[in-house]
């Protein structure tokens, strides 16, 4: 369909919206998950419904049988040819997205649609079209430069599908009603890097449920002892969150601190290399790899510090997590991750410059009640600025909605 079938002028949309509203949020992926987009889909939903605003999902997974055996073709495309996996992926959970947005705006209309990825913008632009609908499309921009560079840094996908999915991004960006970006790091990319004018935009920092209810998990549990200092890291073992520099840093820690035991958790490709070079650096016994874990607030209060080493994040979950467990933070201030060191008082550390970081951490890994009062600013700045209130209020403000928030948006 081309471009001007889906354009929708402004005077057709949907005025600034009052009272009860209709929202939905589409998403390509699984309802169930740990990724960012997952918790922020479900932290999003949540506190949509407690604003008292009717608010749904819809993914290629909410209906239609026979799409699931569609999705399983991947596996067996994806040992052969990364790219041909990775553009069956896209393209057949497109179309099931797009099947179920029929399905569903045709009985239920909406008021506005929050899309989760350019893939789910377009569905949700040709589904407004087919419907001849006049609803708001939003789209959040969750990716650090561009969705391909990040299937291409993995290495699944080739240049010219990377370069036609750039080009895809650029107009999807031009043709939805908004872009919320969830970092003025990622603002700055999109509008001035890459040069892409969106209709309208704005930033929201993501936010999370100020407080959660969890069982203790002792340090022994953890093969921990009480004289430990803990330093503890979660993600993704994979090249972007940059574990390996980590292991060079804490090598240095280490020598320093001789107490100091690092925690990571999380699963991924880069774990076989991870295995080797503990070995290599002689920190046998000094790394605890904890694998992928779904009760971290339960294990973040049984640290003494938060280590963020990714080499680029827009607006990362886990250190919203560590802030609201209390704890003190240090983080590479790469992205969006510098915008949140700032407001939750954290210390910057620089992989290019080990020393002088381990400088600037020392007072805090050497002195108790620093690291206490540094843990009560981040739970601070948390409140203040990362809190599910902030972002729902954030969300209900940019769709023309003005539910009674007490905490303010995040940028």
């Amino acid at each position: 369909m081309s471009s001007a079938a889906l354009a929708t002028t402004r005077s057709q949309l949907t005025p600034a919206l009052k009272g009860a509203a209709r929202i939905l949020i589409a998403s390509i992926n699984r309802e169930v998950g740990d990724t960012g987009v997952h918790v922020h889909t479900r932290a999003l939903h949540a506190g949509l419904t407690a604003s008292g605003i009717s608010c749904d999902t819809c993914s290629p997974f909410s209906a239609g049988a026979h799409w699931p055996t569609i999705f399983a073709i991947r596996r067996l495309i994806h040992p052969l040819n990364k790219s041909w996996s990775t553009r069956w992926y896209r393209r057949w959970h497109f179309a099931a997205l797009r099947d179920n947005l029929l399905k569903y705006l045709s009985n239920d209309p909406i008021d506005s649609l929050i899309a989760q990825c350019p893939v789910s913008a377009q569905a949700a632009l040709e589904a407004r079209a087919q419907l001849n609908q006049h609803f708001e499309i939003s789209m959040i921009c969750h990716f650090n430069h561009s969705e391909a560079r990040e299937y291409f840094e993995k290495g699944e996908l080739d240049r010219r599908t990377h370069d036609r999915i750039l080009e895809f991004e650029r107009r999807v960006l031009t043709e939805v009603d908004r872009i919320i970006y969830v970092s003025r790091w990622a603002l700055e990319i999109v509008e001035k890097e890459r040069g892409i004018h969106p209709r309208a935009s704005r930033v929201i920092w993501n936010g999370i449920a100020p407080d959660v209810s969890t069982p203790v998990i002792t340090r022994s549990s953890l093969g921990l002892r009480d004289q430990d200092l803990v330093l503890i890291n979660v993600g993704t073992l994979e090249p972007r969150k940059n574990q390996l520099g980590l292991l060079d840093f804490f090598a240095v820690i280490s020598r320093q601190f001789p107490s100091a035991r690092l925690v990571l958790i999380g699963s991924g490709p880069d774990r076989a290399s991870i295995v080797e070079r503990i070995k290599s650096l002689g920190l046998d016994g000094r790394i605890h790899l904890l694998g992928r874990r779904h009760d971290v607030p339960s294990i973040l209060p049984a640290a003494d510090l938060y280590v963020h080493y990714a080499k680029a994040e827009n607006c990362p979950i886990a250190l919203l997590e560590a802030a609201r467990a209390g704890l003190a933070i240090a983080a590479v201030p790469a992205g969006g991750a510098g915008e949140i060191l700032e407001k939750l008082g954290g210390v910057a550390i620089l992989p290019e410059a080990l020393d002088r970081s381990l400088a600037a951490l020392a007072p805090l890994l050497q002195d108790v009640d620093l690291r206490r009062q540094r843990g009560n600013l981040s739970r601070q700045g948390f409140a203040g600025h990362f809190t599910l209130d902030a972002m729902t209020g954030g969300y209900c403000r940019a769709l023309g909605l003005a539910p009674q928030m007490t905490q303010r948006e995040g940028a």
